[in-house]
């Protein structure tokens, strides 16, 4: 029977799976959106075109919540019902108090003046980065300060298209010290003028929340932001995986390109925009060591964010923010980016890395992944989820190979199980069943009598089942 090579992670994590049946085209299941990262200093929102998820109610919530300022920088602004906000912040707390910066093209283009006009006449003061200058670069940024206290930052750009047909993701930070760093960003541009290269580094870099959290923040193109990105790739231990808009830095590609000859994997999912470029990284590394996967539609993978080794615990970082991986967010547009280290916001930006690469929610086992065999019989078996190795966000078991050489349990596309759950595979239909159980209807074997030798073969040890052994078709 053939094998299929899946590669999915370095080491532990090279997959190969049993052919059983044809592959099917994998049905994309959105993503629940309001995913929280367990802690109430750091939540992470994604969107899923063509649905917002409610992204922009959360911004909206976010600036609804400002009890004393709201200063904020958006390269487009161009959602109504974020507009309404900012005007009720105005109202509230008076139009000085809510200080706005953006991106001369959008605030001058006709077909944005509906939403730009409004702000003008609420009495808030929108400045863009033509004040001084030409405005060349871009404005480019996409946060929001509220109260010196909370930060939204990330890669949404506050549009329709941004809200509903993009690819988009933010983040939501409790931090007065955070904050700051960020208000001291947009002071530079709103008060003194400053954009591009005429600022400074003048920011707090090294942070670490409440929660215990550590994370860093830089600010383009003062900080040398993508110096510090190639920091973190260097610290890479198993994996680099990356949704982008554009990616062309050259230094950024030679280091992947350094620890994919190393032996870490790398795979990438870019918009079809630039895919075709010559400068795009999938055009700068040769041969197979980097798997990049493009989009086919028309709008837009617009995240632009990095996750270095999910589901292990070697520092499991993500890095996100404004910045394009490019040349021209290094050094001339207004940016920022967070990098955040932390385990469980690394395996959400994992998922929504394996939604649009592999067009499903559910990850494979991992090394944390632990199933039990609680008993079996001649016609049943019944296995406990013990922990599904993602925070109990559930795993996809539908690569497991049960009973190779003889295929017992094939399991359906997409077949995910959590934490605490009761699988019971049986080949007689159970009429009774109780909740947290899962329950298949199948043969067991070409005789749908159990072939218990088999079943020694893939069970290594009584009770904990190596899923591993499993995907590794061992």
């Amino acid at each position: 029977m053939e094998t299929l090579e899946y590669l999915l992670m370095k080491g532990n994590f090279y997959f190969t799976v049993k052919l059983f049946k044809k592959i099917l085209i994998f049905q994309i299941l959105f993503l629940a959106f309001f995913q929280l990262a367990f802690s109430d200093d750091l939540k992470v929102y994604f969107n899923s075109p063509p649905f917002s998820n409610g992204l922009d109610d959360k911004l909206v919530k976010h600036i609804d919540s400002a009890k004393k300022t709201v200063f904020a920088h958006f390269y487009q602004i161009g959602r109504k019902k974020i507009v309404d906000a900012f005007v009720r912040a105005a109202q509230r707390l008076g139009p000085s108090n809510v200080k706005l910066v953006t991106d001369n093209h959008y605030q001058e283009k006709k077909s944005y003046r509906k939403y730009y006009e409004p702000l003008k006449n609420a009495g808030i003061t929108v400045i863009n980065d033509a004040i001084v200058s030409k405005g060349s670069a871009q404005s480019h940024n996409k946060f929001c300060v509220v109260d010196s206290e909370m930060v939204w930052t990330g890669s949404y750009n506050i549009t329709d298209n941004g809200t509903e047909q993009n690819n988009n993701n933010a983040v939501l930070i409790r931090s007065k010290k955070v904050a700051k760093a960020y208000e001291t960003e947009l002071l530079e541009m709103h008060k003194d003028h400053l954009f591009g290269k005429k600022k400074s580094n003048n920011t707090t870099h090294f942070f670490t929340l409440e929660s215990g959290i550590p994370i860093e923040v830089y600010m383009a193109p003062t900080d040398n932001s993508a110096s510090e990105i190639i920091k973190e790739i260097r610290d890479a231990d198993h994996s680099i995986y990356f949704c982008m808009f554009t990616f062309s830095h050259k230094g950024i590609i030679s280091e992947i390109e350094k620890k994919i000859n190393s032996g870490i994997v790398s795979k990438g999912y870019i918009d079809n925009l630039f895919a075709g470029r010559s400068y795009s990284i999938n055009k700068n590394i040769s041969g197979e060591s980097l798997e990049v996967k493009w989009d086919n539609t028309q709008a837009m993978v617009h995240h632009k964010f990095m996750v270095i080794d999910p589901i292990t615990d070697s520092n499991p970082t993500v890095i996100t923010g404004s910045f394009n991986f490019t040349a021209s967010a290094d050094k001339r547009n207004d940016e920022n980016i967070v990098i955040i280290h932390d385990k469980r916001i690394a395996n959400l930006y994992f998922k929504e890395f394996i939604k649009l690469f592999h067009g499903k929610s559910a990850l494979p086992p991992c090394l944390g992944t632990k199933l039990k065999l609680e008993s079996f019989s001649d016609s049943e078996i019944s296995i406990s989820v013990i922990d599904d190795g993602y925070d109990g966000e559930g795993v996809d078991l539908s690569e497991l190979v049960m009973g190779d050489p003889f295929p017992f349990i094939v399991f359906p596309e997409q077949f995910s199980m959590k934490t605490g759950q009761l699988l019971v595979v049986s080949d007689k239909i159970k009429l009774k069943k109780t909740s947290g159980t899962k329950f298949l209807s199948m043969p067991l074997s070409s005789k749908g009598r159990i072939n218990k030798s088999a079943l020694k073969f893939w069970i290594p040890k009584p009770g904990i089942i190596d899923t591993q052994a499993l995907l590794y078709g061992q």
